[in-house]
Formats: structure tokens, sequence, C-alpha cells
């Protein structure tokens, strides 16, 4: 059995011992959070919040979308703490720039970057309006992509054009294909894989 070797955090004069990264539990937290070991909520005091706030970007010349270098949740959008409640970062960009609540609404992206922050990117919507967005730009799971599908984009242009020349049924289709006969004639028809 081998020993793990102890090592103390990184940070000078932290006598802590290491978790991650080089550093001790409190060091890495607020590198989690802010992305600086030594950041600390209260070292934001220094500066007005908007103007702290507004640093915590980089530009991506390439698309002009201002990303943010702090905190991201799972989904990779930026994540801050305000009065020890999180927020997402482009929801605070958003009511910071255009002075407007966003309560009731969602923001969303024009460039489906969900780092992004910069203002220009970012509209309020329903849910239903960014649904749309998402299908209009094919952003969702669809056709193959789908992670129940059973179907790929060839078998629904075969089955189509073999039940176009009416020599097979649907149900035959759809026991060759190993799909329900309502799935097979959904796709047949247009219902389901509408986009090719």
């Amino acid at each position: 059995m081998t020993k793990k070797i102890v090592t103390q955090c990184s940070v000078e004069g932290c006598n802590r011992m290491e978790i991650a990264k080089q550093l001790c539990g409190k060091h890495y937290q607020r590198w989690r959070k802010f992305g600086d070991p030594f950041v600390t909520n209260t070292s934001r005091l220094d500066i007005p919040f908007d103007e702290w706030f507004w640093q915590q970007i980089i530009v991506d010349e390439r698309t002009n979308c201002w990303v943010w270098q702090l905190a991201l949740v799972t989904q990779g959008y930026g994540q801050v703490s305000i009065k020890h409640k999180s927020y997402r970062a482009h929801r605070i960009a958003y009511e910071l720039f255009y002075k407007e609540s966003t309560q009731g609404k969602l923001v969303c992206h024009i460039c489906d970057n969900p780092p992004c922050i910069n203002p220009e990117h970012l509209f309020l919507g329903t849910a239903k309006e960014n649904t749309q967005d998402m299908v209009k730009k094919q952003r969702h799971n669809h056709g193959e992509r789908h992670h129940f599908a059973k179907l790929t984009k060839q078998a629904v242009l075969d089955m189509r054009k073999r039940h176009k020349q009416g020599n097979i049924t649907i149900a035959q289709l759809a026991s060759e294909y190993g799909v329900s006969p309502s799935s097979a004639r959904k796709a047949i028809v247009g219902l389901m894989w509408r986009h090719i």
C-alpha cells in the first residue's frame, strides 16, 4: 500500500493542506468562484460592482463575444455571486447595460455561446421564443442526433422511397427497421423527420 504525499497549499503564508490544484479548500473555492485564489467578496468593494463585473471578460475578436472568465455552471453559462446568491452572468450583464429588469423573462443569446455576456448578443424572450430560436437555428436534438433515435436519415429516405413505389406496407417497413408502425408512418409522411 502506497502512502499519499500530503502537501501544503501553494499560496504563500497559508499552512493548510492541499486538496486540489495545489490549493487548500479555502483558496480552491475562491479560485472556482472568482477565477483567482486571492479574490474574496470583500475584494470587490474597492471598486464599484459594475466596473468590477465588466473587467471579468475576454473579447473573442472572431465572434465579438465577451467571454465570462470566472465561474461557469455545467451548461457553460457564466455565474456571479452577489450577496451570497448566485446569478447567471449574462442576466446581470443585460440588466447593467440596458438598466432593465429581466424578472419573468429569459435572457437569450443571439450568438448561442453560453459564456458570452456581450449585451449586443443578448435579447429578452419567453421560453417559447427561446425554443423557436433554437429550432430555427437547428440547435435542438433532432433526427439522428436525438438520443432516442432508432432511424437514420438514410433509413427514412429509403423508407419513403420504397413506400412511394407501393410494393411494401408501412407495417412491413416498421418491422424491417425495428420501429413501431406509428413511428414508421410518421417518418414516411413527414410528421417526424420533416427536416429531410
